[in-house]
C-alpha cells in the first residue's frame, strides 16, 4: 500500500510538470516548448552501463535516446524504471487513461481477456521462431496483435522478442511433465498461467520479490522463469535443477502510446517514435537471444546447476497436457483470435 502511494505521488509530481513544460493538446512543437512525455516499465534501468542480461531496459532506454536526439528536442521522453510508478498494470492503466504516455512491458490479461492470446502454452517455444513471426512491422501477428489495442485507446507500436520461460527447482530434475507433481511451483497473476499449472503440482501464485526467500525456507520449491532473469536475480543460489520446459513466450517487449498523446504530434514525430520504437524491438530482440544462450552456458558452468535440455518425448508429454486444456484457454480469450494467433504462428513458425 505503502509503495503504491509513493508511486501515486510520483506520478502527480510528473503529470504537473509535464502540463508547466509543455502538452500535447495541439500539434504546435515549435518555440521553446518541446512536448514532455513520460514512459514508465517494471525493468531494470540499464543507465548506460552493461547490458547484459538488461535487454528489456536497454532496449528502453535506447528507445528514449533516439526519440530525443532524432526529434532535435522537440519532443522528449522521460523514462521511469523499476515499477517506480507501479507495477505492469498500474503502468498500462496510467498510459491508457493518459497520465503517462508510453507503456512498456506486457500487456497483462488481468486488464483485458484478450491480451491472454499471447500466453498460450507453447505458442513459441524458440526464440528464432518468435523473431521471424513476431518481430516483424509487416507481419499478419504483429498487425492482428495491434488492433487488440484500439480498445483500450492506445496503438501498439512494436513487439520485441521478450522472453521464453523455462523452470528452476531445489528438489529434482525435470523433464517429463509427471516430474512436477511433487512440487510447489511459484506462478505469477494470470488466468491462463494458473490454469495451466494447478492441474499438474501445487502452483502458488506470488509476487517475484518474495521468490527468493520463498526458495530459500522452501515455502516453493521453484518457478517457471526465462534464464537470464533466474541469474539477474540470482535463484541459481537456492535452487539447482534448470529445465528448458519453454512453456510459455512472455510478450514482455511491448511498446504501447497513449492514442491521443500519438495522434496529436505533426506526421514527422509520429514516424521518429515508430521507427525508434521498431528499432529498439530489434535491439531487444538480438540481446535478448544473446542472453538467453549465455545465461543456460553460465548457469551450468559458473553456478553449478543442472541444466537439463527436454528429450522430443518428454516436451510431448507437456504439449499433449497443454492441448488437453485448451479449450478452456480458448473461451477465455475468445475462439475466433485463439485459432487466428496459433494459425499465424504455427505458419510463420514452419
Amino acid at each position: 500500500m505503502f509503495k503504491k502511494f509513493i508511486s501515486f505521488v510520483v506520478l502527480v509530481a510528473m503529470v504537473i510538470s509535464l502540463t508547466a513544460c509543455g502538452n500535447n493538446d495541439s500539434k504546435e512543437t515549435g518555440g521553446d516548448k518541446p512536448v514532455k512525455w513520460i514512459m514508465s516499465t517494471i525493468y531494470t534501468d540499464p543507465a548506460g552501463g552493461d547490458i547484459t542480461y538488461k535487454s528489456l531496459g536497454a532496449s528502453m532506454e535506447k528507445f528514449i535516446k533516439d526519440v530525443n536526439e532524432k526529434s532535435e528536442g522537440r519532443l522528449v521522453i522521460e523514462g521511469f524504471y523499476g515499477g517506480v510508478l507501479g507495477n505492469a498494470n498500474d503502468g498500462f492503466q496510467q498510459m491508457e487513461r493518459g497520465e503517462t504516455q508510453i507503456y512498456y512491458g506486457q500487456p497483462m490479461s488481468t486488464i483485458d481477456k484478450a491480451f491472454g492470446v499471447w500466453n498460450i502454452p507453447f505458442l513459441f517455444t524458440d526464440y528464432e521462431d518468435v523473431k521471424k513471426v513476431v518481430v516483424d512491422p509487416d507481419g499478419e501477428f504483429f498487425k492482428s496483435s495491434a488492433k487488440l489495442f484500439e480498445s483500450h485507446n492506445s496503438i501498439l507500436l512494436s513487439m520485441g522478442v521478450g522472453n521464453i520461460r523455462g523452470l528452476l527447482n531445489g528438489k529434482h530434475e525435470v523433464g517429463k511433465i509427471e516430474d512436477v507433481r511433487d512440487l510447489k511451483i511459484r506462478t505469477y497473476e494470470d488466468e491462463i498461467v494458473n490454469s495451466f499449472w494447478k492441474g499438474i503440482c501445487n502452483a502458488t501464485p506470488m509476487a517475484v520479490g518474495d521468490v527468493y526467500t520463498a526458495l530459500q525456507t522452501n515455502a516453493i520449491d521453484g518457478l517457471e522463469f526465462s534464464a537470464d532473469s533466474i541469474v539477474t536475480r540470482k535463484y541459481y543460489e537456492v535452487a539447482k535443477n534448470y529445465s528448458d520446459i519453454n512453456w510459455q513466450w512472455a510478450n514482455g517487449a511491448s511498446f504501447v502510446v497513449n492514442q491521443e498523446a500519438y495522434k496529436s504530434l505533426p506526421e514527422d514525430l509520429q514516424k521518429i517514435v515508430s521507427e525508434c520504437a521498431w528499432d529498439a524491438a530489434y535491439f531487444q530482440t538480438e540481446n535478448s537471444i544473446l542472453d538467453n544462450n549465455k545465461a543456460l552456458e553460465t548457469l551450468e558452468s559458473g553456478f553449478g546447476v543442472t541444466v537439463h535440455n527436454l528429450t522430443d518425448q518428454e516436451r510431448q508429454t507437456w504439449i499433449d497436457y497443454a492441448d488437453s486444456i485448451s479449450n478452456n484457454i480458448r473461451t477465455t480469450v475468445g475462439e475466433e483470435l485463439y485459432d487466428n494467433i496459433k494459425k499465424l504462428a504455427k505458419e510463420g513458425s514452419k
